[in-house]
């Protein structure tokens, strides 16, 4: 068996990719974007109908992602089923101290106009803290 050994290149074959520098890298990117604007314009004038564009995926943050401190939301996202169980075991608490009370005191439609609320109030806040989680 023979061995094929590549003979090293002369120096003046180029080679495989070019180094460019970063401005030289953005005149060309510019040119590329405008020369694709023309070949949409030429098409669309023949065929008449628009053609294909191209989809930009950009990730936007939102208003929470860009209002509230880091450490807050990590805290809340990393503790959301902690949170959710805390508020539920509270509502729970609230509404069976309000059954347990003493009906004298009380009469009985205050006291559901009093559980309601308070359970609607916990509720919201658990729904409110529930959308900030997820809504990222």
């Amino acid at each position: 068996m023979t061995e094929e050994r590549s003979a090293p290149r002369p120096p003046n074959e180029e080679e495989p990719w070019v180094k460019i520098s970063t401005s030289q890298l953005t005149d060309l990117m510019k040119a590329l974007d405008e020369t694709r604007a023309l070949l949409n314009d030429f098409y669309q004038s023949q065929v008449g109908t628009p053609g294909p564009r191209q989809v930009v995926t950009r990730r936007r943050k939102s208003w929470w992602g860009r209002h509230c401190c880091p450490s807050g939301r990590k805290f809340l996202y990393r503790n959301i089923t902690l949170i959710t169980v805390i508020l539920q075991f509270l509502n729970l608490m609230m509404l069976t101290v309000m059954d347990v009370l003493p009906k004298h005191l009380v009469q009985h439609y205050k006291m559901i106009i009093a559980s309601s609320a308070t359970m609607i109030a916990l509720e919201v806040l658990n729904l409110f803290i529930l959308i900030l989680a997820t809504g990222r």
